[in-house]
Parts: C-alpha cells; sequence; structure tokens
C-alpha cells in the first residue's frame, strides 16, 4: 500500500457507506487545535479505516472497514497523560457473509476492556447476542497499551493498523469542499451520563410514580460534607481532595429519602470494549 487518500468530515455514514459532511483539511486542522471533534476517512484503493478524534473529550479512536464497507474492529482510545493516549477499549465483529447487516446481532463479536496497570477483562460471543458468552480475566503489558499522542496530519502511526502500508506511502486530501458541508455529526464522542430529575428529587414533598413501587414521596434532610475527585493523574486515577483545600467546601446535597422502602442496588462493573492493534 503506497498511497492514502484522507477525506475529512464530519464522520462516516454506515448507511450510505461513505464520508458524511465534507471539511478542508484546514477547518479540520483548526477543529483538532480547538478539542473540537472530527473525522477522517482513510483510503487506499476503498475506504479501509475511519477516525473519530474530539480532543476536547479525551478522545481518539479508529474504525477498521472490510470491503462491504462495514465496521470490523475500533480501538478507542483515551487521552490520560498530557502526551500520550491509552488503548481503553476494542471490539471486534466477523460477519459469516457478504450479505450479513453490519453489527447483526448472530454476528460473532469479542470486547476487550483495560486498566492502565495492564488488567484485561476479555467477554468473546461467537453467536452474537444470540448465544452465551465467555467471560476472561487476563494481564497485558502495559507497554502495548500506551501511544504518543497522534499529531495533526501525520500517518505514521497507521501502520499499526495495516502491515502492508509502506512508511513512505503518498498521502493526499481528496473531497475538501469549499464550504462545509452542514450536516448533523453520525457519532458523538463519549461522555458522562446526565442525572435525570434532579431538581424535582431534593424538593421536600415531590411525588414520584416507579415501576414495582407504586408512588413514593421524597422526604430531604441534610447530608454529611462532600468529598470530591480532584484530578487525574498521568495514569488515569482519580485523586480525592477534600473541599476545604481548594475553598469548595460545604454541606453535600441533602439525602432524599422516601416512605417507601428503597433498597440501595448491588454495586457492578459494567464491562466495555478492549485490545490491542494485531491481537489474536
Amino acid at each position: 500500500m503506497n498511497e492514502l487518500d484522507l477525506t475529512y468530515c464530519e464522520g462516516w455514514d454506515p448507511a450510505r457507506k461513505a464520508a458524511v459532511g465534507l471539511l478542508s483539511k484546514g477547518a479540520a486542522a483548526e477543529r483538532d487545535r480547538r478539542g473540537e471533534q472530527y473525522a477522517v476517512v482513510v483510503s487506499a484503493g476503498r475506504p479501509w479505516m475511519v477516525l473519530e478524534v474530539a480532543w476536547g473529550h479525551g478522545h481518539w479512536a479508529v474504525w477498521l472497514l472490510d470491503e462491504q464497507g462495514r465496521r470490523t474492529v475500533k480501538y478507542d482510545h483515551r487521552v490520560l497523560a498530557d502526551d500520550q493516549i491509552f488503548l481503553r477499549h476494542t471490539r471486534e465483529w466477523r460477519y459469516d457473509s457478504a450479505e450479513q447487516a453490519e453489527f447483526d446481532t448472530g454476528a460473532w463479536t469479542r470486547s476487550r476492556t483495560f486498566s492502565p496497570d495492564g488488567r484485561c477483562q476479555e467477554i468473546l460471543k461467537p453467536k452474537g447476542e444470540r448465544g452465551g458468552s465467555r467471560h476472561t480475566w487476563t494481564k497485558a503489558d502495559p507497554g502495548r497499551l500506551w501511544f504518543p499522542m497522534p499529531v495533526f496530519g501525520e500517518w505514521a502511526f497507521a501502520r499499526r493498523y495495516h502491515s502492508g502500508l509502506s512508511p513512505a506511502a503518498a498521502v493526499r486530501v481528496t473531497g475538501a469542499p469549499d464550504v462545509p458541508e452542514r450536516v448533523t455529526p453520525p457519532w458523538r464522542p463519549p461522555a458522562p451520563l446526565r442525572p435525570t430529575w434532579l431538581d424535582r428529587m431534593f424538593r421536600p414533598g415531590e411525588r414520584f410514580a416507579l415501576p414495582e413501587m407504586g408512588e413514593i414521596l421524597m422526604d430531604v434532610r441534610p447530608g454529611p460534607s462532600l468529598v470530591m475527585p480532584h484530578r487525574q493523574n498521568d495514569r488515569g486515577r482519580s485523586g480525592m481532595r477534600r473541599g476545604r483545600h481548594r475553598g469548595v467546601h460545604r454541606r453535600g446535597p441533602p439525602r432524599a429519602r422516601t416512605r417507601s422502602a428503597w433498597p440501595s442496588p448491588p454495586s457492578r462493573t459494567i464491562p466495555s470494549t478492549g485490545a490491542w492493534p494485531g491481537s489474536k
């Protein structure tokens, strides 16, 4: 592979199997500098990679495409250090035929989730969502999970995803419009879940109708002091700092109580995806 065609855009449309919301290289570079989201479709005879970037959200992801334009692998990275990205999740799909739909519920899937110290949880589903799954926990080499933060316009990192890519491959920009196309991006960077009914939950006398519980009545009482997460260190672990160190020491939000028995849900970890390029 000696040539790469780059199309800067809002993202990849899986229905049209094409880039949408075309951008000029200059417009994409400005978004990159500001931390705003954009995407790049990389082609070599056909589209084979889609890059999704949103530095403002600490997000950098790579999708690989097959000959039918279906997404087959996702490498999901997070910015956990000033000059490095960490491979947090991967997910793979294998299709039985050229006609099988992308992300078909019966497609073979494997997901991996990594921790900065190398811990890995793998979930294998040979029959997709239509069959059982196997969960394993292993240890990976942490050195294979960290990468230098890619610089806009440099494409040496792409060789991690295609062994046949020449180090001297020529790069050209295609499909650059004079005026950016106005479309809604077909993807969103990950973001924390937003709470619902937060204002109502701490309002005395507020009523809620909950499944299997019926109507409940809120009773609000003062709670203890709040301990806030301060920041992430260079390996992504959140440090805790009490509010008085930064002038935010205050009473925590009132604890909501109800007149119905409301047992606390069991703690659990929701698995995500993860793996490293070239793993089997």
